[in-house]
């Protein structure tokens, strides 16, 4: 679980020494391609730390899916909203290729964090992440062309291109895959 301690240690600076208490509590969730982690109409008591694999978020409407996030190794994938409020999601989260995520419940992380006050530097860590990511994709969609949505979606998620389907990052951009295409033949 050496990338779970990288993560906290590295990225959210929580101390090694109490590290070793959320190490106890994680359980280990294996998800084939296509599964999913959280679907609509549940409520998400967990967050997880990505292992392997890739992971995508997306809401129905009426008539297609619409991709909103993606989650890669050594990130975090939670329905971030519904883990707040303790409310029913409205977004799926779907394994892309097989993937293994560690777990820790609500309760978990509510109970280490009465017990050693670092860990509010984890929920702060994961609220901040969701938050700026949230508000680029959508200061992007009011405010450029597809283009610069593309190159945005590049620097959120390096190596995007070699990990996702064209389908699954047009929708995220918000438009075709025929769109795409012309994209990045005139981006390269």
């Amino acid at each position: 679980m050496e990338f779970i301690k990288s993560i906290l240690a590295d990225t959210v600076g929580i101390k090694e020494s109490s590290i070793q208490s959320l190490l106890e509590l994680v359980t280990e969730r294996k998800i084939s391609k296509n599964e999913f982690l959280i679907q609509e109409g549940q409520t998400c008591n967990f967050v997880g730390f990505v292992k392997e694999g890739v992971l995508r978020s997306f809401v129905y409407s009426k008539v297609e899916e619409h991709n909103n996030d993606f989650y890669f190794p050594n990130t975090i994938a939670c329905a971030l909203t519904s883990f707040l409020t303790s409310e029913k999601t409205n977004c799926n989260i779907q394994a892309l290729s097989d993937s293994t995520i560690f777990c820790l419940s609500r309760q978990q992380l509510d109970s280490i964090m009465s017990q050693n006050m670092e860990w509010l530097k984890l929920s702060k860590y994961i609220s901040d992440t969701y938050f700026i990511r949230k508000c680029k994709r959508e200061t992007t969609f009011l405010k450029d062309q597809a283009l610069e949505r593309f190159k945005l979606t590049l620097e959120l998620f390096p190596n995007i291109e070699q990990l996702v389907s064209q389908y699954h990052i047009a929708s995220y951009l918000g438009i075709k895959p025929q769109s795409l295409s012309r994209l990045k033949s005139s981006h390269r």
